[in-house]
């Protein structure tokens, strides 16, 4: 339905807000000369590792899946399997473990005491887990033998973190280890990484002062000046013989040379049967600056209302379709180029998830570091005087603020279709005082009729993509009597405001005849910003509405605004946000 502020709406979300941040770089990696000419990796090293649904799989395979998945009533519909190792990657079981506040288990039933301090239930969480991994083994497809030393974190007085890393013949096994979460008491995430048994390994053959010997030969003329760690050795997964083969494992010695011209922290492996140099590696992190897209952003509203009613410069541009000279990616969530490019980029508002239709024109950007859409004062299809006619507030608002919620979106609803397809804006149409969700794309009007433009405020975005997701979710059709209210309930939880639009118009919103007392959207879905202070009821809107979708739509999008703010922030609950 329109947004318009004759037929108001109101809402609040089923998806979470997002902060987001971009980050500052101090260092840069260093020149590949020196010592550093001399890095490098076996390809042995890199492998693939698939994750696969139990549907996924071949019959046989599946069958015995859905065995281990019975065994460990963890549902089939979340399960993630690792080709690469055979073993799951991902297990959300709802199994009572611990005392807490989602079962009815006591201490006393597990023959423990109650503990009395952390230390004390650590002890008991460490007990208590190692028997359910004991009793398991075999459906997790893990060998009990190499399990390693439990870390357990207790990250609040209701949720533990468990770590144990695969442990091989007292050899640590690179990279590979167990995780595991409980919450509440009961064991509700479990996965392991890279975890596959080891078979017994070649044997022995190269001393470590052998191994020692080959990595002075490999890394002259440059000289070890001492080791920077005691040399160790290790199991480390390397690929199969064939693509797609499962992980195999090699043992090798672990040599941390240093260098009296260089301060990084290099790491050797070599193998110790068969003395072959696997990796010559700087083991610090460095940080790499990379090249970004960014541009001016309205965060809430075109107001001029300090800080979020002002444009801010510098704002990321994710999922930006950018051409490089070796051929076009995508930025990350944070508009950076996932990797390192020389020469001229050239980015649009464009990507695999929007595209940015302008009627004030085509917008393009290149640029030899980093693209920057700018600020501009204006409005409409004023511009900073680059970019093209359509680089206007609109569109990089737009782009910033339908990509964002759609990131969420996918985080909640990963097998949607319609969230992984690329979305239509049409922006600055010739029009005013309203937007709308038109089947296939959202559409925003120009300023004009004592109404902003309605494509540079953000809840006004995110409410018409909120018809967009209401009519692609699970009941693919808008919902009855009003998806008004949905809609802005995704905008609402989107930007943590009940006042749905501000800056809409410049007086209050009517509220149908309870009038809002500080919002200048077209709606406050919050019944305390309300003159009459006073929850709105069916029986209200049968009275007040007349039939009007955005009026029957704010009841129950105001009930779900105060059942978030209010009952489940109150007691017995106490919940944050």
């Amino acid at each position: 339905m329109p947004f318009s502020r004759d037929r108001l709406s109101r809402g609040a979300i089923a998806i979470a807000c997002c902060i987001f941040a971009t980050a500052s770089y101090a260092l840069v990696e260093p020149a590949s000369d020196g010592v550093r000419s001399k890095q490098m990796r076996s390809a042995a090293l890199d492998y693939e590792r698939p994750l696969a649904a139990v549907s996924d799989l071949q019959a046989q395979a599946a069958a015995t899946a859905e065995f281990d998945l019975n065994s460990l009533q963890a549902p089939e519909s979340t399960a993630k399997i690792d080709r690469s190792s055979g073993g799951f990657a991902t297990l959300t079981p709802s199994t009572p473990l611990i005392p807490g506040a989602a079962n009815t288990l006591s201490w006393a039933q597990l023959g423990l005491s109650s503990p009395q301090a952390p230390e004390q239930r650590t002890q008991h969480i460490a007990q208590v887990f190692s028997e359910y991994l004991s009793a398991n083994a075999a459906s997790l497809r893990i060998d009990q033998s190499e399990l390693g030393p439990m870390r357990i974190t207790l990250a609040s007085d209701h949720l533990v973190q468990i770590y144990v890393p695969q442990v091989h013949q007292g050899i640590a096994v690179r990279n590979s280890y167990l995780t595991a979460v409980i919450n509440r008491g009961n064991l509700i995430l479990l996965g392991t990484q890279h975890w596959r048994t080891v078979s017994p390994l070649a044997a022995d053959t190269v001393s470590l002062s052998a191994a020692q010997s080959r990595a002075a030969t490999f890394l002259a003329p440059h000289t070890i000046a001492g080791f920077w760690g005691k040399p160790e050795p290790l199991v480390i997964p390397v690929a199969g013989n064939q693509p797609g083969d499962v992980i195999q494992h090699r043992k090798a010695w672990v040599l941390k040379p240093r260098f009296a011209d260089d301060m990084g922290h290099w790491e050797m492996l070599v193998d110790v049967h068969s003395g072959d140099i696997l990796s010559f590696q700087d083991s610090n992190h460095y940080v790499v600056s990379p090249r970004s897209a960014a541009g001016g952003v309205y965060p809430v509203s075109n107001d001029g209302i300090a800080p979020d009613g002002i444009e801010q410069a510098g704002w990321p541009m994710p999922f930006m379709s950018v051409v490089t000279p070796s051929g076009t990616v995508t930025t990350d969530s944070g508009g950076n180029l996932p990797v390192p490019v020389d020469g001229t980029i050239t980015g649009s508002f464009t990507g695999p998830y929007v595209h940015v239709s302008d009627d004030c024109g085509a917008a393009s950007l290149g640029s030899t570091t980093d693209i920057d859409f700018g600020t501009s004062g204006g409005d409409d299809c004023t511009t900073p005087g680059f970019g093209g006619a359509g680089n206007t507030h609109s569109a990089r608002t737009n782009f910033y603020e339908l990509n964002r919620i759609i990131e969420i979106a996918r985080g909640h609803l990963p097998s949607n279709t319609w969230l992984q397809q690329q979305l239509t804006t049409n922006l600055n149409i010739n029009n005013s005082c309203n937007a709308f969700w038109g089947g296939s794309s959202v559409n925003f009007y120009r300023s004009g009729g004592g109404c902003a433009n309605t494509g540079e405020i953000a809840a006004v975005v995110s409410h018409e993509w909120g018809h967009g997701m209401d009519d692609n979710d699970a009941v693919p059709t808008i919902a009855s009597p009003s998806g008004e209210g949905i809609a802005d309930i995704y905008a609402a939880i989107r930007l943590n405001e009940s006042c749905i639009g501000r800056g809409f118009t410049p007086s209050n919103c009517t509220g149908f005849g309870d009038a809002c007392t500080a919002c200048t959207g077209v709606r406050d879905i919050d019944y305390a910003k309300r003159v009459s202070g006073a929850p709105h009821t069916y029986t209200w809107s049968n009275a007040n509405c007349g039939g009007s979708t955005h009026c029957i739509g704010a009841v129950y999008a105001e009930a779900v605004w105060s059942l978030w703010k209010r009952e489940l922030t109150a007691a017995p609950y106490s919940y944050d946000d």
